[in-house]
């Protein structure tokens, strides 16, 4: 996540997500529901290929997802009482990189 806006697909959260520093597949970061919620995301992950296909990705090609292993588990924490769901789970993604942005695909085990 580096900065701008995030919805799922059942519009049970969404709003602004702050830029953060990061090293994929780990970060952490602050974002902001657009109800006004606070909530806390800090992911950990693997991405695992070979030397030419993590060298493509870092060059920024267009690289398909079925070359390389990109997982992550994330942890999200908010004191909102709307939200408190979230913190009862672990988010699962797998994830793809395209040029210039980063696709997951989520599931919340709780």
């Amino acid at each position: 996540m580096s900065g701008g806006a995030r919805a799922g697909r059942k519009r049970r959260l969404a709003g602004q997500c702050c830029r953060t520093k990061r090293r994929w597949p780990t970060f952490a970061t602050r974002c902001r529901g657009d109800d006004g919620a606070l909530v806390y995301v800090r992911s950990r992950g693997v991405r695992h290929g070979s030397a030419e296909i993590l060298a493509r990705l870092a060059r920024g090609e267009d690289v398909d997802a079925s070359e390389y292993t990109f997982r992550t588990a994330t942890r999200i924490e908010t004191a909102h009482p709307g939200l408190e769901w979230l913190n009862k789970g672990v988010v699962i993604s797998v994830g793809g990189r395209r040029p210039g942005a980063v696709i997951y695909e989520t599931y919340l085990v709780s």
